[in-house]
């Protein structure tokens, strides 16, 4: 079982925040016995990430189910709600996106990045197969969309960046996010 903890040492400081021994201190456990359940530190947070982040396709599915019923519908909800997540939790968004990693968390970084394609390739599809949206590639959308959204969202990620109307000094993200929402719908073709 993953120290519940241990979350919010990512998203204090990212993954390099997170040792056994602060671990450790945090659950009030010993380091030994949470190296012996993990095998590893970086087995540790694998597992970390791995439930950080089914957190976060969760959130993000959910929004794109119950928040729109046409594809653009849909990928309005998805942007809206992965944008508005990753800016309110930055360190938890630029560690489970960029962060430098070992091996293992690479791998669930992986895994996360194909069920988040896999989810938007399902709603592209949906559209072309609609009529909603011009027939496409789903697969190569699906890698535009995600580049797009998390490429227009990286210097606003950094914890140490300040950027004018990001959420950041209480300044309204909105604006982003309706850009951001509009480049991938013009991407995909969707009529706005």
């Amino acid at each position: 079982m993953i120290p519940v903890p241990t979350s919010s040492l990512i998203a204090d400081g990212g993954f390099v925040a997170a040792t056994t021994r602060d671990i450790a201190e945090l659950t009030g456990l010993a380091s030994g016995p949470v190296e012996r359940q993990f095998g590893s530190h970086d087995d540790l947070l694998a597992a970390v990430f791995q439930r950080l982040a089914a957190t976060e396709l969760a959130a993000v599915d959910h929004a794109s189910r119950t928040h729109g019923s046409t594809a653009t519908g849909r990928l309005t909800a998805l942007v809206g709600a992965f944008a508005t997540r990753a800016l309110h939790g930055r360190h938890t968004a630029e560690a489970l996106l960029f962060e430098p990693v070992g091996a293992r968390v690479n791998q669930e970084r992986l895994t996360c990045r194909r069920q988040y394609h896999a989810l938007i390739v399902g709603i592209i599809a949906d559209g072309v197969g609609s009529g909603e949206l011009p027939t496409r590639n789903p697969t190569t959308s699906a890698r535009s969309v995600t580049g797009t959204v998390v490429e227009s969202l990286l210097g606003h990620l950094s914890p140490t960046v300040p950027v004018s109307g990001d959420g950041r000094d209480g300044k309204d993200a909105t604006p982003l996010i309706d850009e951001v929402t509009e480049l991938v719908l013009r991407l995909v073709g969707a009529r706005c």
